[in-house]
């Protein structure tokens, strides 16, 4: 599965500042699962982005998955950026 950790989130894992991470999953796991196991506070993990899409942390993670977990600092940004792309397809779709 590769992880991706944005914000003071990249300080929990050491090679995640370069970039995305490569973690090994046994199997399915929820990504609460997942957060212990990486020693991330559940409350630091703001918006969660499963193979791009909104996940929650019941969702769960399989390996081959593109998971991106983003701090309470960026999720405004994140919501926006989401919301204007969203639209922007939309807008494409009418032409």
């Amino acid at each position: 599965m590769r992880l991706i950790l944005g914000g003071k989130l990249t300080g929990f894992h050491p090679d995640a500042k370069r970039g995305a991470v490569e973690v090994k999953l046994a199997g399915p796991t929820r990504i609460d699962t997942l957060l212990g196991e990486l020693g991330i506070p559940v409350k630091e993990a703001r918006v969660l982005m499963l193979n791009h899409k909104k996940a929650f942390l019941d969702s769960l993670v399989k390996p081959g998955d593109r998971l991106g977990i983003f701090p309470p600092e960026l999720a405004f940004n994140l919501y926006v950026a989401l919301e204007l792309a969203h639209n922007d397809e939309e807008s494409k779709g009418e032409g």
